[in-house]
């Protein structure tokens, strides 16, 4: 099965430990990755009626923002996210056309294409996640 939709890349990636060209900022200062939506390309294999394997794939661009005493509401930069996740989902039995599904997963997130507003060099490193989903199945024809 392939679908189409939109999905949320809504990474919790508050970090501290934040410097510019070696100096490093306030304690208490933290840098934070905002959310973002994105049409992604998924494709499920189902091992039978109700179990599916999924493979969720997308691209998505994020601002990266300053919290805290000093850099509270500053644009520290921008990145894109690449977030494949490998999902287990199960289907449940449908009425009428319309089958509801939920699943869990795990994700590697891999930042890359950085790029700071305030100078230096902004790097963050990927890092491996978990994911849940949940959603509905609606049936355009039969098969």
């Amino acid at each position: 099965m392939i679908k189409a939709g939109v999905s949320g890349v809504l990474p919790n990636s508050e970090f501290d430990g934040l410097s510019l060209n070696g100096t490093p900022f306030l304690a208490g200062d933290i840098a934070e990755v905002d959310d973002s939506w994105v049409p992604p390309l998924t494709l499920t294999y189902f091992v039978n009626k109700n179990i599916g394997v999924e493979l969720f794939c997308c691209f998505a661009h994020h601002g990266v923002e300053g919290k805290g005493p000093v850099l509270a509401g500053v644009e520290l930069g921008e990145t894109m996210i690449f977030p494949p996740i490998l999902s287990l989902q199960y289907h449940f039995d449908g009425i009428r056309g319309i089958k509801p599904n939920i699943g869990a997963g795990v994700q590697f997130i891999h930042f890359f294409d950085e790029s700071s507003e305030i100078g230096g060099n902004l790097e963050i490193d990927s890092a491996f996640g978990f994911s849940l989903q949940g959603g509905v199945d609606v049936e355009l024809g039969s098969g």
